[in-house]
């Protein structure tokens, strides 16, 4: 359940950072910061605005908006997860690609997109039940977390020790 508030509190934030962003280059109308939007929205990407804010910020704030999805944390949470990853992905491309040099108008190849992807490959092979349990760094973790009294939903999603 903490991690669907969590989720659905950083959605909503990155929402205000974005909006903020544009209404104060907006309001400010200066060409060397109007440059940074006008290339993002009427270059080859000019579409993925739309879709960064889909993942980024509607699909998780109305399929977070009820209470059930966000303690279905192996289902709802996770998928929700996704897309937001998918987003942040698509996030990093709308801000890298338009200013890259010699690759106006290029799609995103392997060389762009292999480092985040790998890194969150990666990231995944950590999740509970698929690396080995019995590291002492692991059991000072839960140690730790039970001598703080953290709420019993954050101890039981720690792994448990072999």
């Amino acid at each position: 359940m903490v991690l669907g508030f969590l989720l659905f509190g950083m959605s909503c934030f990155w929402a205000y950072i974005a909006f903020s962003q544009l209404m104060l280059i907006w309001y400010g109308n200066l060409p060397e910061e109007t440059h940074y939007i006008l290339t993002r929205l009427a270059g080859p990407v000019a579409r993925a605005h739309l879709a960064l804010a889909i993942l980024r910020f509607f699909v998780p704030f109305l399929l977070l908006l009820g209470r059930a999805a966000k303690s279905d944390v192996a289902h709802a949470v996770l998928l929700i997860g996704l897309l937001v990853v998918a987003g942040q992905l698509l996030d990093l491309y709308w801000i890298v690609m338009p200013e890259a040099p010699g690759r106006r108008g290029r799609r995103c190849v392997f060389a762009e997109a292999g480092p985040s992807c790998s890194w969150w490959a990666c990231s995944f092979l950590a999740l509970p039940g698929l690396l080995p349990a019995t590291s002492s760094s692991l059991r000072a973790t839960r140690l730790l977390a039970h001598s703080l009294r953290l709420p019993s939903e954050v101890r039981h999603a720690l792994p448990q020790p072999l």
